[in-house]
């Protein structure tokens, strides 16, 4: 069941988070962690490099985006086009 979902999360070649490449090996991020609440819709879970998945961790995406000093908007643009909520 969770090959399956995985196999229909939209992945760009870039990470919708830092912009750099996705990598050979992406990590399924949940935008939303699970340690706050958030769940395994595929809206709440997108493919993003290794780097900024281990960094995040269990922040929410505005904590994740403060502290890396990423840009919002062009963040959440990103996000939008893979059809994420946030």
């Amino acid at each position: 069941h969770a090959e399956k979902r995985k196999q229909k999360i939209k992945k760009s070649n870039r990470c919708p988070y830092c912009d750099g490449p996705l990598g050979a090996e992406p990590h399924l991020d949940h935008i939303f962690p699970v340690e706050r609440g958030g769940d395994s819709r595929e809206a709440n879970l997108v493919y993003v490099c290794s780097s900024c998945n281990l960094r995040k961790g269990s922040m929410t995406l505005a904590m994740f985006l403060r502290s890396e000093g990423l840009d919002r908007d062009e963040v959440e643009y990103r996000l939008l086009e893979l059809g994420k909520e946030f």
